[in-house]
C-alpha cells in the first residue's frame, strides 16, 4: 500500500495543483471582466467625478476590484469616439493611461489590463504577451455615454 501511494501521490498532487491554478486564473479573468464592466457603467452613466486616469483608477476601478486582484498591477485606459466610423482604429491599439471619457452620445471604450507576475505567469492560457516577456490579462468594454444633466464630459 505504501509503494502505490508513493508512486501515485505525485501524479494526484500535480493534478490537483493544476486544477486549483486553472480555477484561480479563471476567477481572476472573471473578476477583471467585472471590473471593466463596472468601470464602463460608471462612464456610461457619468456617475464618476474623476478628472484624470489616476482619479478614475482610485475612485472606480480599485473599488470594484476583488481582493484577488492587486490594484497596483491594474492599468486603465478610457477613450471615446463621436460615432462608429472611428471604431476600427481601436483594433490592436493600446490606450492604457489615457483618459478621454467624451461627451453624451459618444462611444466610449474602457480598457483594463492586469499585469501578471510570478513563476506561474507563463501558464495563463488566456494571457497576452508583450515584447519584453511580460504577460497580462486584458478586458475591454464599449458603451454609449448617456445624456446627463450633470456635467458635460471631457472634449478630447
Amino acid at each position: 500500500m505504501a509503494i502505490e501511494f508513493a508512486l501515485l501521490s505525485p501524479v494526484y498532487i500535480s493534478l490537483l495543483s493544476g486544477i486549483m491554478f486553472f480555477m484561480y486564473s479563471t476567477v481572476q479573468v472573471a473578476n477583471l471582466d467585472y471590473v471593466a464592466y463596472a468601470s464602463a457603467t460608471e462612464i456610461r452613466k457619468n456617475t464618476s467625478v474623476a478628472n484624470s486616469i489616476s482619479d478614475f483608477k482610485s475612485q472606480v476601478v480599485c473599488l470594484e476590484a476583488s481582493p484577488m486582484l492587486d490594484c497596483d498591477k491594474i492599468e486603465v485606459g478610457v477613450m471615446s469616439r463621436p460615432n462608429v466610423f472611428g471604431l476600427q482604429d481601436w483594433f490592436g491599439q493600446s490606450f492604457i493611461g489615457q483618459f478621454c471619457p467624451g461627451n453624451a452620445g459618444e462611444i466610449v471604450m474602457v480598457s483594463v489590463r492586469y499585469n501578471l507576475d510570478g513563476p506561474l505567469r507563463k501558464f495563463y492560457a488566456n494571457a497576452s504577451q508583450t515584447e519584453d516577456d511580460n504577460r497580462f490579462i486584458l478586458s475591454r468594454y464599449l458603451v454609449v455615454r448617456e445624456p446627463t444633466v450633470v456635467g458635460e464630459g471631457i472634449n478630447c
